[in-house]
């Protein structure tokens, strides 16, 4: 039988499914604004619209609503309403929520009454009008209300027309021309019976009976062609939080999505659906109450499957380890309290890429179970296994499941041959997961999915189809399975611009991230001195953040509207945050002896810290600063803004210093004029260096008593040298800071992806001003000023008379389009591997590119800072707020902006600030201070005028609240627990040593229960002995530790 007979014959059964048709026209037109869910206001336009017309697609919503009188013969039969208006729609029955309409076929009713009063709910298929321009080239079209009809379906007739719907795409890919041959004898024999040209419907309907027991008969003789697999069919609807829609719309796309999902739940037993992402569930419940009971019915049912374990499905490269702890923290406190499930599984499916850290964070969040499929979109290298097990930084593991094929989709026999013979491990196992439904804009399941799916789970030449909640499979699949491991970060071998695209977002969210440590630490510490702090007003803002860590959001992959919604939203996290900084600085002051006015500088990392210090002293100025014991340090201004080097000041802790103004009766005086000669060629204890370095022919040149830099006349670094070490950094005839702008012509994906090449490279070299900035006793600086295209970049390069960093404070007007911009240093280091930060651990990539795994990863994500080091010496790189470095041989590049076009035309485009950072450093990274740097550089120090306050005065000038007695130990998180009493300690180990650690309290803890990262204890013998205010423990490499303690 020709493939085109089939079809006809496929398509004439189609149109024979009805008993009973019955056109619906003359519908009420009324357009309404969506002002937010559950509130639209009506514009005042209404009109009539029939089948054919078209409508709106600009964005706007409209209601149609009709009466629909059912005709007396159709009273008590089943009947359907068959609707095709384009756009994405709700159906509201009798005032009442329906579902989506995202297919034709919608049940009216089982037993038809007298009347239905309908309205439809319409709007714009938003997903397809964004992208339709960049994939078509043409503007998305108009909708066309095509039809609305109140139908009787035969079930029988509807029955046969998906099995041989199903049967010929089968026959399209069937590989084996035996079995081919046969199932197409069944097919051809099944149709022989049927009577296409009676005019009498019950013969009709009667030989399809009889075509139907043929086919199922003929497909009974394949039964020895069984495939040997079993596929385990569960629904999803893959629904990005947003993308190329708002958050406001997203709510819309739940309700639509979930209410299809519980009203095709009721008539299919054998349907589940798993669910991730809890803020689409809070959404649903905070707005739409009725539904959400529905949707809690079904969890009870076990059909209906909260999983995930993350608050949204997160970025994992550009979210701190904190908030990933967070995510799954928010989002299983959240599913244990609303359905009474402890979800085991990570659900992240669409992800671009996956840190080291996250195993560990997940085993030890209670997460066993780790799947995506986003590794399949690799460009270069196939991932090795489907089944696996992942092993993080520090050891953690936890199973790994790439499906082989998407995160959704339809069942076609393609698809499901096509997943099945890609999966690779069949020798651990013979079954895996299949997901269906509409996805990335939500929609969700369709009846028609059903249908098909009953006809494929008859057919012996398909795998077994079982149905079952995913967190059964993956206990069933795992069950001591004889699995292979991958250790380190799941790379994805795409979609690299997401580290840079965007930079606004990235730069909010990290000093979101930071400012929610430092808030939750000082009210910890405020509250404990009896000071009323409300910290609890930082839940709603982990919630924000939280959001706006979703893997397009954070990524920068969406539209403008998305962008400025993130805005105004860390708006409200940087409200909050800085009010209980404030509130809780207040609090801890207010006991503080400081002899007088005072400025306080409040140190909230682990380590005792000495560095630069930012002072606004009420408009006066002073030369210098007195410390308690009466050291004097001096003060540069620039405007009305101080800057002194703060020295030693106690972890978690601060110190005073007294200004000592012109009139000081002590009459402290230092001479603030910079002394050139007093550093020149000297090492950094002030010893004198044995060669003294011969200068070039510079340009201009900065020095301390650490480095000499000088500069050509592009600004860029010719000379690097390190006094120390008596070393020159800068290779012969090459040049630091080199300012690199790449062609950046992307696919589809074009903030997504990254497309360059070093012969559409561009170095930046039109000065328009160059000249010294800042010479004072604190810092001195070069100011820099560049043009190219419509771009214009001002650097202000800072070196510190106390401080071993170089600073290159950034300010860019960037007007570009399909253009990056990079930073280049060559530097006279050699080193097959480099160290990247990753949040919470570090993880070493190659800089060669000797194989396929290295060439891939030519550019990588990375947090504070990436280090390139021989042995005893090495150069950092460190950042603020930015995210993508390469490393090739001896050549160390950050990416500092993106041009990308699509799916938001406008992104990055205007004013960026942000500073990076060279750390030259004696010894390797550890030895060196480079992970105290990038904690510097991103946690500045200011200094807070206090009044000589009359109040108890019980602490000292200076003093530490916790003190660690390990620099290798981070105090990442001080904070109140999230349920009952407790404090939560939490650190991390940084060096990748094993250590024995003390923690000293500011209070002696009553006691102290070492827990998981859910701030649950580990187990009967958790308890830790407490020696008066200290408890001690021993910590692996890389491993994050949490305690909860109580002082009360």
């Amino acid at each position: 039988m020709e493939p085109d007979y089939l079809d006809l014959l496929i398509r004439d059964i189609n149109k024979s499914r009805f008993d009973y048709r019955l056109p619906l026209d003359n519908w009420k037109m009324e357009e309404v604004e969506y002002i937010k869910p559950g509130c639209y206001k009506k514009t005042g336009w209404t009109g009539t619209i029939n089948p054919g017309d078209e409508w709106d697609n600009t964005g706007k919503t409209f209601y149609f609503t009709r009466k629909v009188e059912v005709p007396r013969e159709l009273i008590g039969k089943k009947i359907y309403l068959e609707v095709d208006i384009g756009g994405e729609s709700a159906i509201y029955i009798n005032g009442s929520l329906k579902r989506g309409l995202n297919e034709e076929l919608i049940l009216l009713s089982e037993r038809a009454e007298a009347e239905y009063d309908i309205l439809i709910e319409a709007t714009y298929d938003v997903h397809n009008y964004v992208k339709y321009p960049r994939f078509h080239g043409r503007e998305y079209p108009r909708h066309f209300f095509k039809k609305v009809n109140l139908v009787v379906l035969n079930e029988l007739v509807d029955e046969y027309y998906y099995f041989l719907s199903v049967i010929k795409d089968l026959l399209n890919v069937i590989s084996s021309r035996e079995e081919e041959h046969l199932l197409r004898k069944a097919l051809e024999d099944s149709l022989k019976e049927i009577e296409f040209h009676t005019d009498n419907r019950g013969v009709y309907v009667n030989s399809i009976k009889e075509a139907l027991q043929v086919l199922k008969k003929g497909l009974s003789r394949l039964e020895k062609y069984k495939h040997p697999g079993e596929l385990v069919f569960t629904a999803h609807s893959h629904l990005d939080l947003a993308f190329k829609w708002t958050l406001k719309e997203t709510i819309r796309k739940s309700k639509r999505t979930l209410s299809t999902t519980v009203d095709l739940m009721e008539r299919y037993h054998d349907l589940f659906f798993v669910q991730s992402q809890p803020q689409l569930l809070k959404y649903v419940k905070d707005n739409y109450p009725r539904l959400y009971r529905k949707v809690k019915q079904q969890v009870r049912e076990g059909r209906l499957e909260p999983i995930g374990g993350m608050w949204v499905e997160s970025d994992t490269n550009l979210t701190s380890g904190e908030s990933l702890i967070r995510q799954i923290l928010y989002g299983k406190k959240f599913l244990e309290k609303e359905f009474g499930i402890r979800t085991r599984t990570c659900w992240l499916p669409d992800c671009f890429g996956f840190s080291a850290i996250l195993p560990q964070i997940l085993k030890k969040s209670g997460l066993d179970y780790f799947i995506t499929t986003k590794l399949n979109w690799n460009d270069t290298n196939e991932f090795p296994y489907n089944t696996f097990v992942w092993q993080g930084v520090d050891g953690s593991e936890v199973y790994g499941y790439l499906l082989p094929r998407g995160y959704g989709g339809e069942i076609e026999p393609r698809e499901i041959l096509n997943c099945w013979d890609n999966f690779k491990n069949k020798a651990e196992a013979n079954n895996l997961l299949y997901l269906y439904g509409y996805g990335d804009g939500g929609g969700g399941i369709t009846e028609e999915m059903m249908k098909r799916l009953k006809a494929t789970s008859e057919i012996p030449l398909l795998p077994d189809c079982k149905f079952s909640r995913v967190e059964d499979h993956l206990q069933e699949l795992f069950n001591d399975a004889e699995l292979p491991h991958w250790r380190g970060e799941l790379y994805l071998e795409k979609h690299r611009g997401v580290y840079t695209s965007q930079a606004i977002l990235k730069k909010k969210n990290r000093h979101s991230e930071l400012l929610y440590r430092k808030a939750e630490l000082l009210s910890v510490i405020s509250t404990l001195l009896g000071h009323e702090v409300d910290y609890r007003s930082l839940h709603q803002g982990w919630e924000l953040i939280l959001k706006n860590q979703f893997h397009d959001i954070l990524p920068g992959s969406c539209i403008r509207g998305v962008v400025d919604d993130a805005l105004k939203d860390y708006e409200k996290v940087e409200a909050i945050g800085e009010e209980v900084v404030t509130d809780s600085l207040q609090g801890i002051f207010e006991n503080v002896n400081t002899d007088g006015d005072s400025i306080v500088v409040f140190n909230t990392l682990s380590w005792e810290r000495t560095d630069l210090v930012e002072i606004n002293y009420e408009g006066q100025k002073f030369s210098v600063v007195r410390d308690e014991n009466g050291k004097i340090l001096p003060v540069q201004w620039k405007g009305d803004y101080g800057y002194f080097v703060a020295e030693n000041i106690p972890p978690s802790g601060y110190k005073c210093y007294t200004p000592v103004f012109e009139d000081d009766e002590n009459g402290d005086r230092i001479n603030s004029v910079y002394d050139e000669e007093a550093i020149m060629g000297s090492h950094g204890d002030g010893s004198q260096l044995d060669h003294v370095y011969e200068k070039k022919d510079k340009k201009f040149s900065l020095e301390n008593k650490y480095f000499y830099l000088e500069f050509n006349d592009r600004g860029n670094l010719t000379t690097l040298y390190d006094k120390r070490v008596d070393r020159d950094l800068i290779p012969e005839g090459e040049e630091g800071n080199n300012l690199q702008l790449f062609e950046d012509k992307s696919t589809y994906f074009d903030v997504w992806d990254i497309r360059i090449s070093e012969d559409k490279k561009y170095n930046v070299e039109d000065v328009e001003e160059i000249g010294y900035g800042q010479n004072g006793p604190v810092y001195r600086s070069l100011v820099i000023k560049k043009a190219f295209n419509r771009s214009k970049i001002t650097q202000e390069i800072i070196i510190y008379d106390s401080i071993p960093r170089i600073d290159f404070k950034t300010e860019v007007d960037w007007q570009e389009r399909q253009m990056l911009l990079k930073a280049a240093f060559p530097l006279d280091i050699q080193s097959d591997r480099a160290t990247y930060d990753i949040g919470l651990a570090s993880i070493e990539r190659s800089t060669h590119r000797n194989t396929s795994w290295d060439r891939a990863r030519w550019e990588v994500p990375a947090h504070k800072w990436a280090d390139l080091s021989e042995y005893g010496y090495g150069v950092s790189l460190l950042n603020n707020c930015k995210y993508g470095y390469d490393i090739k041989d001896n050549i160390m590049r950050i990416t500092l902006l993106k041009g990308g076009i699509f799916p938001d035309p406008e992104a990055d485009l205007g004013i960026h600030n942000f500073t990076y950072s060279l750390f030259p450093h004696v010894g390797d990274l550890r030895e060196g201070g480079t992970i105290k740097q990038g904690y510097y550089l991103n946690e500045p120090l200011k200094g807070l005028t206090v009044i000589d306050v009359k109040g108890q005065n019980i602490l000292p000038p200076s003093h530490s609240f916790v003190n660690l007695d390990s620099d290798n130990v981070v105090l990442e998180t001080l904070k109140f627990a999230e349920e009952g009493q407790g404090i939560i300690i939490r650190c991390y180990e940084s060096y990748g040593q094993k250590s024995k650690v003390t923690i000293e309290f500011f209070k002696p803890p009553n006691w102290v229960i070492e827990c998981d990262l859910m701030e649950e204890p580990l187990d009967n013998n958790s308890e830790i002995r407490v020696r008066g205010n200290r408890f001690s423990f021993e910590i692996n490499p890389y491993e994050i530790k949490t305690f909860k303690i109580d002082v009360t």
